[in-house]
């Protein structure tokens, strides 16, 4: 106990200009927070618009000017990221849906609340109630989409939208 302390102590002092981990609040949220998602209803399943991230890379020209005034072009790679909206038809196999306090929604509900596009909560940690903390940033009345584990491995690979969803006013 009394050499961790010190070597704590020792690496605390060695590098004094670095950031300290805060601890974490007793009251912090616990578990996996869940997402949200803009929820719609077609062909009679429950549509999942979510995005996926990409890594792309590309190659950009770049003017660089020599010590002798020569302006040399290169090439120069460089990483970006880029979000793609996709969309996932959640059949009833695949999905539970609750309410904010746990209920359990049929599935015909939960589509009728849907029809005209809404933002709802999805959480992978089926079964798993979700802390209240993640709750408080949602409106009463939003529903949470449960995803089956065995549905994630059975998912049909999510389709690209040809536009994005029109924006409510």
């Amino acid at each position: 106990m009394t050499a961790t302390l010190f070597l704590g102590l020792a690496l605390a002092l060695a590098q004094p200009d670095q950031p300290r981990p805060l601890p974490i609040p007793a009251d912090a949220p616990k578990g996996m927070p869940p997402s949200l998602i803009y929820v719609t209803v077609s062909e009679g399943t429950i549509q999942m618009l979510s995005m996926q991230y990409v890594q792309k890379t590309a190659v950009k020209k770049v003017e660089e000017k020599t010590g002798d005034g020569t302006i040399v072009i290169r090439d120069v790679a460089y990483t970006y990221t880029e979000a793609l909206p996709v969309i996932s038809a959640m059949t009833e196999a695949m999905i539970k849906v609750k309410d904010l306090e746990g209920k359990a929604v049929a599935y015909a509900d939960a589509a009728k609340k849907f029809k005209g596009g809404t933002i709802a909560l999805v959480s992978y940690n089926s079964g798993v109630k979700l802390d209240p903390q993640y709750l408080k940033a949602v409106k009463d009345g939003t529903l949470v989409l449960e995803i089956v584990p065995q549905a994630i491995k059975e998912m049909p690979k999510p389709q690209v939208p040809k536009e994005s969803p029109k924006s409510k006013s």
